[in-house]
């Protein structure tokens, strides 16, 4: 539940605390803060949402493939939206398998 709500931001946060510091640190701080938060403090809250969800392991770049591409209910009504023209696809599909 917290990778599918975290969703993209957990893999966007700064390495460390310190690059608030860094002579970009306020175009951190503006691109991470929120309605009602600062930059420092969403951060702090997803190191934490991380901490308990990913590990070092390949958990990271797992999140990423599965919010790369978008949400997965999206995904599937794309997929839903363009079912009935299977029988295309596969047309072209045998058209290039008979063509090699």
């Amino acid at each position: 539940m917290i990778r599918k709500m975290g969703g993209g931001a957990l893999v966007q946060v700064p390495v460390t605390m310190a690059e608030f510091d860094s002579p970009v640190g306020q175009d951190i701080e503006k691109a991470l803060r929120g309605a009602a938060i600062s930059g420092q403090e969403k951060t702090q809250l997803l190191k934490v949402a991380w901490d308990l969800c990913g590990s070092e392991f390949g958990s990271r770049h797992e999140l990423y493939e599965k919010n790369y591409a978008g949400e997965r209910g999206a995904l599937l009504m794309g997929v839903q939206r363009e079912y009935y023209r299977k029988d295309d696809h596969l047309g072209h599909f045998n058209e290039f398998l008979e063509a090699l």
